[in-house]
């Protein structure tokens, strides 16, 4: 709509109110005023009017608030102008009187200052001079009282257009005024709104700021920084720099100098600091570290200069990155320290670490091997097959170090995983060469232990064997002249040569790593046998308990008939040659025969 029209129609609304209310109060006493001064043939049409337009006006009073009368507030105005031109036409017509023109001319200058619309007021100015017109023709004479009051009424109408052209002129600057009230009213409210939303976004930005004039004071400091440098809520803003507070700190816990310090290295050169980490200490002296830039601000409409420093709260990362440099010199020191060889490459290959016993080891350098394919330092080859541990294999192989010696070595690889994906792996190796040779000197040692007890083992039981013999033969002697006797004691004595020769195959076999000579023997015979020759000459009684359906077997004679022996002569060293030996045979059941 019209900015004008929508003037006008506020204009319309706010005077309605009072229009109405002298409306009423001037029907009142033109109501009263007719029925005590009007000749008695002029009451009743003139106070029937002006009571109808009383009437009206108590009607508005009470209707103001009423939406409809509200919104065509300016037709209601007409309403009331045509109303007031009506009662003074008809005045004029019952009293033939041209003098009553004079409320004419006062209706129609009303209208000029009440109808600012152009819809409103020349229809109603037209209309009124119209009726006027019309009624002095028809009705009266055409004197020259009559042209004196239609020249009155002619420059009523040019007054009322006069006021007319003058209040829509009026509502017009009230109009432009208005809109550029609303306008500077909405600048203001956007710059407002802008420095409320530049004051939020600095006041929760995760970074602190800090305004300094170029003598140190502080300008400007948001709640961040206020935080981060331990100050209360009013903080330092108007007054100098409290140096306990703007004292900053090296990494390496040294405090920097006057010189060093940020803000003085920008007005000093006036060349920006950038991403420098600096701590703070607070009141309860824990440190704070942030990542700081400092840079000097030309403020365009005071011509002047101001420090703008600006840093991030990072103590968290800070603390991480001291705890894992903490952790990496710790795992480095005893990586250092360890005997073993460790080389860690990516997944290229490529060596990313290198102790120095993998140096030692390998011959190569730490800088000759960092960056080289692992190839290139490390020729390994397996020498034996891999064996497994956990989840991992140990390798034994031999390493060619860098001047052509080799070592015999253990090697184990283990998968660098960053997540789920594979990022490289680990090398870890130890020189096993004194080891072999210290385990091959046990087996050779263990080896001629094993021959000292089985020697042992021979030689006691050739000695048991040439006591029988030489005790046969001499018994034999001694009945020479009774030949039963002295054959029984031969026989016995071809019995122990007999297994003299079988104790002699069995050490070439063992010697010579020749194949057993089995043959199909009765068990029960072999046992009785080889129990009877052990305890020869010893008080120990044996008891023997034999199935009757004990099977045949196809073994070495020697070889089993020793082993019987010498389990026999160890039963009899343990008894101190007296007591009972109890032997059971019997058949074994096959394993799909015996109980679950």
């Amino acid at each position: 709509m019209d900015p004008l029209q929508v003037a006008i129609d506020k204009h319309s609304r706010e005077l309605l109110p009072t229009a109405a209310r002298i409306f009423t109060f001037i029907y009142l006493v033109i109501t009263l005023a007719h029925i005590l001064v009007l000749p008695d043939e002029m009451v009743s049409p003139m106070v029937g009017i002006a009571s109808f337009s009383l009437f009206v006006g108590i009607t508005l009073q009470f209707s103001m608030d009423n939406e409809r009368i509200q919104k065509h507030a300016e037709l209601v105005l007409v309403f009331l102008l045509v109303l007031m031109g009506f009662n003074s036409i008809l005045h004029m017509y019952l009293s033939g009187d041209v003098r009553q023109t004079t409320n004419f001319v006062f209706v129609m200058a009303v209208s000029g200052y009440v109808l600012a619309g152009i819809r409103t007021f020349y229809p109603t100015v037209i209309g009124l001079l119209g009726s006027w017109i019309i009624l002095v023709i028809a009705g009266l004479d055409w004197d020259a009282e009559a042209r004196h009051f239609g020249f009155e009424i002619l420059l009523g109408a040019m007054f009322a257009l006069f006021l007319h052209s003058v209040r829509r002129s009026q509502l017009s600057q009230m109009t432009s005024l208005e809109s550029t009230i609303d306008r500077l009213g909405d600048s203001q409210n956007q710059v407002m709104a802008r420095e409320s939303l530049m004051q939020n976004l600095i006041d929760n930005i995760p970074s602190g700021i800090v305004v300094l004039s170029k003598d140190t004071r502080v300008l400007y400091m948001n709640e961040e920084a206020k935080e981060a440098l331990g100050l209360e809520a009013t903080g330092q803003v108007g007054g100098p720099v409290d140096q306990a507070r703007f004292k900053f700190y090296h990494q390496s816990g040294r405090a920097l100098g006057v010189g060093e310090a940020p803000v003085t290295r920008v007005l000093a050169t006036g060349d920006p600091v950038k991403n420098e980490i600096v701590g703070t200490r607070l009141p309860d002296g824990e440190m704070n570290w942030a990542l700081l830039n400092a840079f000097l601000l030309d403020i365009q409409l005071t011509g002047e200069s101001v420090v703008v420093v600006a840093f991030t709260n990072i103590t968290e990362r800070v603390k991480v990155e001291m705890q894992l440099h903490e952790s990496e010199t710790r795992a480095r020191t005893i990586l250092d320290s360890v005997e073993e060889g460790v080389i860690s490459v990516d997944k290229e290959k490529l060596v990313t670490s290198f102790n120095p016993s993998a140096q030692q080891l390998t011959g190569y350098a730490e800088d000759e091997g960092l960056g080289r394919p692992l190839d290139a330092i490390f020729q390994y080859v397996d020498t034996a097959d891999d064996t497994e541990d956990g989840i991992q294999f140990i390798h034994e192989g031999v390493l060619t170090n860098a001047n052509g010696g080799e070592v015999v070595v253990e090697l184990l690889i283990s998968e660098l995983l960053d997540g789920d994906d594979l990022s490289g792996w680990v090398y870890t190796f130890r020189d096993v060469s004194e080891q072999l040779r210290l385990e091959q000197e046990r087996a050779t040692m263990d080896k001629m232990s094993s021959v000292g007890v089985l020697a042992g083992g021979i030689a006691h039981d050739f000695n048991n064997l040439l006591t029988a013999i030489y005790g046969n033969i001499s018994l034999a002697e001694s009945v020479i002249r009774d030949p039963d006797k002295a054959l029984g004691f031969l026989k016995r004595s071809s019995e122990s040569i007999q297994l003299a020769t079988n104790l002699t195959t069995q050490l070439l076999t063992f010697a010579t790593g020749s194949e057993p000579v089995r043959d199909v023997v009765d068990v029960e015979k072999l046992v009785r046998e080889a129990t009877r020759f052990s305890l020869s000459g010893s008080s120990i009684a044996v008891t023997f308990s034999i199935d009757s359906d004990v099977n045949a077997v196809e073994v070495d004679d020697g070889q089993v008939r020793q082993a019987i022996s010498n389990i026999v002569l160890n039963a009899k060293q343990a008894m101190g040659d007296v007591g009972l030996i109890r032997i059971v045979i019997a058949n074994s059941a096959p394993d799909s025969e015996k109980p679950g």
